[in-house]
């Protein structure tokens, strides 16, 4: 009796937990009722429509309502427990035994829900839901402990997610002082230039030139991110234009003013942009652009991307 005793103890040692995810399914649950995948978008646009505010309503209702049915028949036919019961189950299990384990997770996040009656873009609360079933077996280790599975994660199950905010810094060739924000696939970039006084003097209807200027620039795009690999990879496309100028010093009756001549911002051009940013994990992006109509430049960024 001892040695029997002995035995299962050893046994209990060395047995350890394998498991395996069958099923999982991540979805976006909005208040009009609309189902959506998380690399799709609730109100979806092309950059013709987005130039014209005309969002495209879209779901996925009837796919994932489909893959709903299949979660439940599964669960059902396989007996499979609750995560809640999990533990208590697991523990009963002899090695060679298994059993299967559903999960639901549910979880707030933000998008768009409507558009109002302008065709602009309104934002607010939808819940992210998670369906998983795993199998978990009991098996011979090759020594003492046990693997446990973690439950799942809002970070793990929305690695496949589409981006829904995202910040950080934009150089350009032009103008390396910037920054770029989005929200879910809509982006702007803007970045400035100035350059300290400097120059030399010359005579003037406004006055007598100090022979001091600064040059002041602006550059900034809108655009589109589109999807290349679903919360991995996007192409970046926007338009918007690119805006310089020289302010002069001058001396008049004793006091200085600066002034442009020909009026703010007299050096105008329309740029357009397109490349690639690479989302890291769920928290982090890079992006690499190329800009330009009549003379190009590029852009580097990088910052924070919130799926």
């Amino acid at each position: 009796m001892i040695f029997t005793v002995g035995t299962v103890m050893d046994a209990q040692e060395r047995a350890i937990r394998r498991t395996t995810t069958i099923f999982e399914l991540t979805y976006r649950k909005y208040p009009d009722g609309c189902l959506v995948l998380p690399w799709n978008d609730h109100f979806e646009t092309s950059l013709a429509s987005l130039m014209h505010s005309t969002p495209s309503h879209r779901n996925d209702n009837a796919l994932i309502r489909n893959e709903i049915a299949r979660f439940n028949t599964f669960r059902n036919n396989r007996n499979a427990v609750s995560s809640a019961n999990a533990s208590f189950h697991i523990s009963q299990l002899d090695i060679g035994q298994s059993l299967y384990v559903y999960y639901i997770i549910s979880d707030m996040v933000w998008g768009v829900v409507s558009v109002d009656s302008q065709g602009r873009s309104v934002g607010g609360a939808a819940t992210l839901i998670t369906y998983i079933v795993r199998r978990v077996e009991i098996v011979p280790g090759r020594g003492p402990g046990t693997e446990v599975a973690p439950t799942p994660s809002r970070a793990s199950t929305e690695s496949q997610g589409s981006i829904t905010f995202l910040m950080g810094y934009n150089f350009s060739s032009e103008m390396p002082i910037g920054f770029t924000i989005g929200f879910g696939s809509f982006y702007t970039s803007w970045n400035f230039r100035l350059i300290p006084p400097g120059g030399s003097s010359s005579d003037s209807p406004h006055g007598i030139s100090t022979g001091e200027t600064v040059d002041l620039g602006l550059e900034f795009t809108a655009g589109w991110a589109f999807n290349l690999i679903p919360g991995r990879l996007r192409l970046p496309v926007g338009i918007g234009m690119n805006l310089t100028d020289t302010f002069h010093q001058y001396a008049h009756s004793g006091e200085t003013t600066w002034r442009q001549p020909d009026g703010i911002f007299e050096h105008r051009r329309f740029i357009m942009e397109t490349g690639l940013q690479l989302i890291l994990g769920n928290w982090f992006y890079i992006s690499s652009t190329v800009r330009g109509f009549s003379r190009f430049g590029f852009t580097l960024g990088a910052g924070f991307a919130i799926n």
